[in-house]
């Protein structure tokens, strides 16, 4: 399979829009990785079965959304090397395995 990793990023308190977060990860813990900013976020999506990161509060102060996820594609970048990163909206179309990754099928969509 790819070294291929799915990322994902949270912070903020806006309790509605844990409705977009699947209750449990569509993507292997293995390949998805949330990088989440506050300790409490960080608990309620290991409960769900994330693998995260937690991400200290002085990574980024500035206001910007982009900014918080360009800091984090930038650290995702220098761990893995092959990163995706995604928003909640999108989600898998199709099964997941190496082969879909390089065959250039489709296998997200934004729901």
């Amino acid at each position: 399979m790819s070294k291929l990793k799915f990322i994902r990023t949270w912070w903020g308190d806006q309790q509605d829009k844990w409705l977009e977060v699947p209750k449990i990860p569509l993507i292997s813990s293995e390949n998805e990785i949330v990088y989440v900013w506050g300790k409490e976020n960080l608990n309620k999506f290991k409960e769900r079965g994330y693998n995260c990161v937690l991400m200290e509060e002085d990574e980024f102060n500035g206001k910007s959304i982009y900014g918080k996820k360009l800091t984090v594609l930038n650290k995702a970048l220098k761990e893995w090397g092959e990163v995706l990163m995604l928003d909640w909206d999108c989600c898998l179309s199709l099964p997941l395995d190496g082969e879909k990754l390089t065959t250039g099928i489709p296998i997200l969509r934004s729901s």
